[in-house]
């Protein structure tokens, strides 16, 4: 597998997802985005480890916003008793149904991927929606350059469970009422 990091929109932001390995050892790799320093001030490029038969390692919440992770071919492999070369993998991840189901539809009809802010703003932590259509380059895309705030999404959706839930505590409007007394006199 290439770099990637799983999609925020499927398994929600601040996720935590657990990997468990058995048979030969792999190295695991993990690249920031961004610039991430270590404690002397270096700026830290990639980490790597090598995941060893019957492996569990846990991808703590901000893992997916932080860092890009893949599984490179291995020319140092470490083949397992029993297994050999042979390898097998499960990933735990909770799918974030409240997540996905807000997901907004972009301009060119496609679904759109929540990513977070990760420059160093006013902004940083916040979460878009943006159009999953690549990006050739600043601010050109290969087809909409769709773009909305989740908090606002959210906010909009307080208000109108709010709203509904006053609807549902004041009963049937009255004018129900009414015309059933009309039609039994």
């Amino acid at each position: 597998l290439g770099a990637h990091s799983d999609p925020v929109s499927v398994i929600g932001p601040w996720a935590t997802v657990a990997s468990l390995t058995f048979g030969s050892a792999r190295k695991f790799a993990m690249k920031p985005v961004g610039v991430v320093k270590d404690c002397t001030g270096e700026r830290i490029t990639s980490y790597s480890i090598r995941a060893p038969h019957n492996s569990l390692m846990v991808f703590w919440p901000g893992f997916q916003e932080f860092f890009r992770h893949e599984v490179p071919k291995d020319k140092g492999l470490f083949t397992h008793a029993i297994s050999g070369a042979g390898r097998l993998n499960f990933t735990f991840r909770e799918f974030a149904r409240t997540v996905s189901g807000r997901a907004p539809t972009c301009k060119c009809g496609k679904r759109c991927g929540l990513k977070p802010v990760l420059k160093v703003s006013e902004n940083r932590g916040r979460y878009f929606w943006s159009c999953r259509n690549p990006r050739k380059a600043t601010g050109k895309y290969s087809s909409c350059d769709f773009f909305q705030w989740d908090d606002e999404i959210l906010r909009g959706a307080d208000a109108r469970a709010r709203a509904n839930a006053e609807k549902v505590a004041r009963g049937p409007p009255s004018a129900i009422v009414f015309a059933s007394e009309k039609s039994l006199g």
